[in-house]
């Protein structure tokens, strides 16, 4: 018989594994004597933080206000610069402030071109919210294949339905073709139902009468602060919790609880949450194939609302495909490690929603994390951005509920309405009724 022969640890070995469990259970004690000292202090660094958040979504409103009139870019340049800078004046700053919030400059640029492409689609068909008694002149909108064109006749509330669905998945538009990919790189689902939310805020915002903001401009302040308090929100939760495993020295009590996470835990949400994108891909393609229809006298605001529908469409679809692509790859790579199938490059594979190629392996973050996260860990209370999270998810998530049924008791509801514009360039007065 062979006898077993197990080597003794060193004393160096014994006085060097000694160190690091004192030093583990100092960090912790110095850790958990200093939340119990520091309240005040906690409680005064979290409300500057909250102010400091809601300067920076004041600006968001205020960029968006400059964008939709405040400043007179037509009177400054011609017509496609002019077009181009006022929604780059938006696009640039929010793409900035979600890199420096979530330290991923993935996340950054997505948002970035995402809001600077999805600001062309028009929404002044829908912007009324049901005022305008003479929408039955305007030029056709983007979801009149499933909403129907306004008519003559229509009352007050059928109007208002009207308008407030297709401002709803105009703010969709605006989100979700970006919220997919910040949800796939850790910063939660909630920005990509935000959207849901713009035909709630225009609808109050028409009803401001403020001297700082009137009716449109109103609408136009609080939904750049909404967008820019969903994104900067999931923003920092997400770049914190992330880096809770990668720096567990700065929070070691936390070495045996589960760590906070900002993805959908459950199988039915994550097949939930991709059939709505799923869904909202085809609205988007089928918008995209109806606006290409439509003959209106000026090309020059069919070609940018076409543009901005076929890049937010090319985008959702292209993403949706790579993060399939990615599901297959690890699925290879594990029947690989089990001796079951070979992978074809997958380790050489780098995909727009992996957080490392193909393995789930974090990359090394940038040394700026590291500090953001000590000060977040150390001096802000976290439970209060999360709650402020899961709210912001609630609601989103309720728009989004609300936006949908409302989708289809409308296309019901104007199933015989004609939805091109008659007697005028459009080419011709179709219905859905089934003839």
């Amino acid at each position: 018989m062979f006898t077993r022969y197990v080597s003794s640890p060193t004393g160096a070995e014994t006085s060097t594994r000694r160190l690091s469990e004192m030093r583990t259970m100092l960090q912790t004690e110095s850790y958990l004597f200093y939340r119990k000292t520091s309240r005040c202090r906690r409680a005064l660094a979290t409300s500057l933080v909250l102010c400091l958040l809601l300067a920076c979504c004041l600006l968001g409103g205020f960029l968006n206000r400059c964008r939709g009139g405040y400043v007179d870019f037509g009177s400054m340049m011609g017509y496609w610069p002019a077009h181009v800078t006022s929604r780059l004046i938006v696009a640039v700053p929010t793409g900035l402030v979600v890199w420096l919030a979530s330290q991923n400059f993935r996340a950054g640029l997505s948002v970035c071109l995402m809001t600077w492409f999805s600001l062309y689609v028009g929404w002044g068909p829908y912007m009324s919210m049901g005022e305008d008694t003479a929408g039955y002149n305007s030029r056709s909108g983007v979801f009149d294949w499933a909403l129907g064109r306004q008519m003559q006749n229509w009352s007050y509330p059928r109007r208002v339905v009207r308008d407030y669905t297709g401002m709803s998945l105009r703010g969709l538009i605006w989100t979700t073709p970006q919220g997919y990919v910040l949800y796939h790189l850790g910063l939660g689902w909630c920005p990509s139902l935000s959207g849901s939310l713009m035909g709630l805020v225009y609808f109050a915002g028409n009803y401001g009468n403020t001297p700082l903001c009137k009716s449109a401009a109103c609408s136009e302040y609080l939904w750049g602060i909404w967008v820019w308090l969903v994104l900067l929100t999931s923003s920092l939760y997400g770049a914190v919790t992330r880096a809770r495993s990668t720096y567990p020295d700065v929070h070691p009590e936390s070495s045996g609880v589960p760590q906070p996470s900002s993805k959908l835990e459950s199988t039915f949400s994550k097949v939930v949450f991709e059939l709505f994108h799923f869904v909202f891909g085809l609205i988007l393609g089928s918008s995209t194939c109806y606006y290409a229809l439509v003959e209106q006298e000026d090309w020059k605001n069919k070609g940018q609302t076409f543009f901005g529908l076929f890049t937010g469409f090319g985008f959702l679809v292209s993403t949706q495909f790579l993060h399939l692509g990615m599901l297959k790859k690890k699925r290879e790579r594990s029947a690989h490690v089990h001796g079951q199938a070979p992978v074809e490059d997958a380790e050489s594979t780098t995909l727009l929603l992996s957080p490392s190629p193909v393995t789930d392996e974090v990359v090394t973050p940038h040394p700026t994390s590291r500090k953001i996260y000590e000060f977040f860990e150390i001096n802000v209370e976290l439970s209060v951005f999360k709650w402020l999270h899961l709210l912001l998810g609630v609601v989103s998530f309720l728009g989004t509920i609300v936006a949908f049924v409302l989708t289809i008791m409308t296309l019901v509801w104007n199933i015989h309405t004609p939805r091109f514009l008659e007697d005028t360039a459009d080419i011709c007065n179709c219905t859905f009724s089934g003839i």
